[in-house]
């Protein structure tokens, strides 16, 4: 494998793998900002007034291409400046110094993380199995419509992991040491990874 130096770092994967925890437990390790697509999505869905709120699920649905689009853009853009963590569905337009990085859990492990999560309040957790899993396909769906890539195949990551047993800050220990994390604390190291 090529040696690669990053300057920034994507952590992509289904609802509610861990991608925003593990996103912040990088940035304290390196100093740098996040970036996440689902936290904006996140804050529009929660500034809507209260009793026109539709759910969560069916404002992510209703989300236009364009505007997906526009997101993906300006998180891409953010990678190329560098020095940023960017929590976002989509591996498509990074540039070649962005890690890549995959996490999932099983959907047992996800619906009990998200139970105290407004978006999900009330729901049983079979209910929130089936939610995050129609979400999934959902975000697969478009993925596929708009960038022609099942977000979840392992070849568009330099790294894939999985979050049920490991907290995120063993995941960010773990990049640390194999992959070197401290060059995107600007020491000039490089990695063996793809």
């Amino acid at each position: 494998m090529l040696a690669r130096r990053y300057n920034s770092v994507l952590v992509s994967g289904p609802p509610c793998s861990g991608k925003t925890s593990l996103s912040e437990a990088l940035a304290e390790k390196t100093g740098w900002k996040v970036f996440s697509i689902s936290d904006m999505i996140r804050e529009r869905w929660l500034s809507e007034p209260q009793g026109n709120r539709i759910s969560f699920e069916q404002f992510c649905r209703k989300l236009s291409h364009a505007e997906i689009l526009r997101m993906a853009g300006q998180a891409s853009g953010l990678a190329k400046k560098g020095e940023i963590i960017i929590d976002a569905r989509y591996p498509v337009g990074y540039p070649e110094t962005t890690l890549k990085i995959y996490i999932w859990a099983s959907p047992e492990v996800r619906a009990e993380r998200i139970k105290l999560r407004q978006e999900y309040a009330g729901l049983t957790h079979e209910e929130r199995i089936k939610t995050l899993g129609r979400i999934e396909r959902d975000s697969v769906d478009t993925g596929m419509g708009l960038f022609g890539i099942d977000y979840r195949d392992a070849a568009h990551y330099y790294v894939k992991l999985r979050t049920d047993h490991i907290s995120t800050e063993e995941i960010a220990n773990m990049l640390d040491g194999p992959l070197q994390l401290k060059w995107l604390a600007r020491a000039a190291e490089t990695t063996t990874a793809k």
